[in-house]
């Protein structure tokens, strides 16, 4: 559970991309980032698959009494990993940007 403060900051963020004042942020954004902070993440679709299965992957248990593996197609795809993990930079780069131009804006307008 985040924290009343980060909460808080992120409401100030809210109301920065906004057009408002970080000090001039409302209830609205306040509950917009208790939404945010509070929401748990979606699990991706292999996590889905997992608590789908009647039994612990790797665990040697086969469904049916037959002892064959499948032939393993691939495995674990890093680069999907990296990407996603690029993806992510990005996107937290870019909110950067817009706060920081954001808080330009109002301190060229004052």
């Amino acid at each position: 559970m985040a924290s009343p403060d980060v909460v808080q900051q992120r409401a100030r963020e809210l109301a920065v991309i906004a057009g408002r004042a970080a000090s001039d942020y409302t209830d609205e954004d306040f509950r917009q980032a208790k939404l945010e902070l509070m929401q748990e993440p979606e699990p991706d679709d292999e996590e889905m698959e997992e608590a789908a299965l009647p039994f612990e992957p790797g665990s040697g248990e086969v469904l049916g009494g037959r002892e064959t593996q499948a032939p393993n197609f691939g495995g674990d795809d890093e680069s999907s990993v990296g990407e996603e993990l690029i993806r992510e930079g990005m996107d937290e780069a870019l909110h950067d940007e817009m706060l920081e131009a954001r808080k330009q804006n109002i301190r060229d307008a004052s």
